[in-house]
């Protein structure tokens, strides 16, 4: 790898970064409020709420739950700080 691609490298990861930090500054201003953190406790209800059944197994419910804990677990890592992007 020559220098100028390195310095390239260097100036996309530093831009990632920035991004990543005002991203999780983002969702802490959304979540991390009291109106923030009850949207967020209906979010679990309703992932809690969505059942899979094994005697009737559909393959959309299935991905459409594991999609709901996704987004879950994504807020919740943004509000502490732990940017997964």
């Amino acid at each position: 790898m020559n220098p100028n691609q390195s310095k390239r490298l260097q100036i996309s990861s530093d831009l990632q970064r920035d991004n990543d930090q005002e991203k999780a500054l983002l969702y802490k201003h959304v979540f991390g409020n009291d109106s923030g953190r009850k949207v967020l406790k209906d979010i679990l209800l309703i992932i809690n709420g969505t059942k899979v059944d094994r005697n009737d197994p559909n393959a959309y419910s299935a991905v459409y739950k594991v999609a709901q804990m996704e987004i879950y677990r994504h807020i919740t890592k943004n509000l502490n700080g732990e940017v997964d992007y």
